[in-house]
């Protein structure tokens, strides 16, 4: 198993916690043991309220995407503090990127 699945798993196990600790004062503990149903609604309503409110992870970038994709090409270039020159090719605001890098990468 996967770190990202072992983290949900545990995150899906505190939200069958959390659901038992709130239905529990309300209903009593003998309700959410008869109806497990119950908890587990309780329990996906939770979980999905909490993905809503996580930051999506930002996507990773190779240091060499910067030469296959335009708008890598554009990042690169932004972080480089190396704005495009009116009516510069892709290829010619590219090639000044990687001699600006001199071979970083």
């Amino acid at each position: 198993m996967s770190a990202a699945k072992s983290s949900q798993a545990a995150s899906f196990a505190k939200d069958l916690q959390e659901a038992r600790c709130l239905l529990a004062p309300v209903f009593g503990e003998a309700y959410c043991t008869k109806r497990p149903w119950m908890l587990l609604l309780a329990a996906v309503w939770i979980a999905v309220n909490r993905l809503q409110h996580q930051e999506p992870e930002a996507p990773s970038i190779s240091s060499d995407d910067w030469r296959t994709s335009n708008s890598a090409l554009e990042a690169k270039a932004t972080a480089l503090s190396l704005p495009s020159r009116p009516g510069e090719t892709w290829e010619k605001w590219r090639d000044r990127v990687a001699q600006k890098l001199g071979g970083r990468g």
